[in-house]
């Protein structure tokens, strides 16, 4: 009886059942995801698919929501399964949502299959939404897990760079400056990059804390005191 009332509450809760082009609003996202969550916790294999099933009409152009079907799918087991409900989204109205297709990536590359990861990132990129940077760092990262000539690597974040404005910028060269320091060893390079991130996005607080825990790394005593110090004033 009590979960029957807690389903009822949620059943309650969804305004629009059918699909429309118009965004739903954040409420209604919540209660889908709520009741996903009670479904979850303490439904069937098949009451859970028939709710993703029905969730998915009204939130069809919600990335989210396909990959946590997909991802219910593969702790289940079902590899194939998983990845049909990435191809429906890509194929359907979802096509257009970058997300997607760093979702799907995720998944092939965790299934050891990188060759189709690097297709669906590099589509991501040149024919849905160049300069994204979650996919750019995404690949960069499959990349560099595959081991790609460091260089390549290299060109592949300036290319980026260039691309990219505000918060998306500062999260690139980060990931550039990290890269150089942490992977290639170049604490040079990663100095000047973080200094460009500092130059080129002043009024992103997240560059500033990067470059002093890397200068932290280095010269621990002096340089503490120097960015607190350029923080507070800032």
């Amino acid at each position: 009886l009590e979960d029957g009332n807690r389903r009822r509450t949620f059943e309650y809760g969804i305004r629009r059942p059918y699909f429309h082009v118009k965004p739903l609003e954040e409420a209604q996202l919540q209660n889908w995801n709520r009741y996903l969550d009670l479904e979850l916790r303490e439904g069937t294999p098949n009451t859970i698919l028939q709710l993703f099933e029905r969730c998915l009409v009204p939130c069809c152009l919600y990335p989210s929501f396909w990959n946590r079907y997909a991802t219910f799918l593969e702790s289940r087991g079902e590899v194939e399964a998983a990845r049909l409900v990435y191809q429906r989204a890509s194929g359907q109205l979802c096509r257009r949502q970058p997300d997607i297709y760093v979702f799907h990536a995720a998944f092939e590359e965790a299934c050891g299959n990188v060759d189709v990861a690097r297709w669906l990132l590099h589509y991501l990129l040149e024919h849905v939404a160049p300069g994204y940077v979650k996919g750019i760092v995404q690949l960069a990262d499959l990349e560099r897990r595959a081991g790609t000539d460091h260089n390549q690597l290299d060109s592949m974040y300036e290319a980026g760079i260039t691309k990219a404005r505000g918060k998306g910028l500062a999260l690139l060269l980060l990931q550039h400056a990290r890269f150089s320091h942490l992977v290639r060893g170049d604490v040079a390079k990663a100095r000047r990059i973080y200094n460009r991130a500092v130059d080129v996005c002043p009024d992103v607080k997240a560059v500033y804390i990067a470059s002093m825990h890397f200068e932290i790394q280095q010269c621990p005593a002096q340089v503490f005191f120097f960015f607190f110090s350029f923080l507070v004033v800032r």
